[in-house]
């Protein structure tokens, strides 16, 4: 994995690119199939268990970190880029305080966002915005930083999506 100071795009992983493409090759028969079969309700369990492995995929082996916060602002999933981007392994970033990933004028700008984004529902708007953040070594770095909600598994709960990429090069 590139250190968090390369400006490349890293490279999937040779296990990732496989899978991508036995997920490209299933697709191929489950087309096939429909053309097969009459009956679409067939297809649905092999469509939607092939959705959720190229989602995982997608989130464990792309160069973007992806969050999902739940109620509270709780960590629930963050994705192994934020090694790459933070410098920080998954489990040590679902422990540290986001306020200490942040210089104080991105924590301003967040403050300023507050009132945006309560409370959270269903068709908020999505919300973008390039931000300053500090990495592991005390870096400081940009990124673009998408906020979205998505249903939560807690019935009736929403969650966020935060989708944050290293823009760094792109500035400078």
């Amino acid at each position: 994995m590139p250190d968090a100071h390369s400006p490349s795009s890293p490279k999937l992983p040779d296990d990732a690119a496989r899978e991508m493409e036995q997920l490209r090759q299933e697709n191929r028969v489950l087309k096939a199939k429909l053309d097969l079969v009459a009956e679409p309700s067939l297809l649905c369990e092999d469509s939607l268990a092939m959705s959720e492995r190229l989602y995982r995929v997608l989130a464990e082996s792309g160069e973007d970190v992806l969050l999902v916060m739940g109620k509270g602002f709780k960590t629930v999933f963050v994705s192994p880029a934020v090694e790459w981007v933070f410098g920080y392994t998954p489990d040590e970033f679902r422990t540290i305080p986001l306020r200490r990933l942040m210089p104080r004028e991105t924590l301003s700008r967040i403050a300023e966002l507050k009132p945006v984004m309560r409370p959270i529902r269903p068709g908020m708007a999505r919300i973008s915005q390039d931000l300053r953040f500090i990495r592991k070594n005390g870096e400081e770095f940009w990124a673009a930083v998408t906020v979205s909600p998505m249903p939560s598994q807690e019935k009736g709960e929403i969650d966020l999506r935060i989708v944050i990429r290293d823009i760094t090069a792109r500035i400078q």
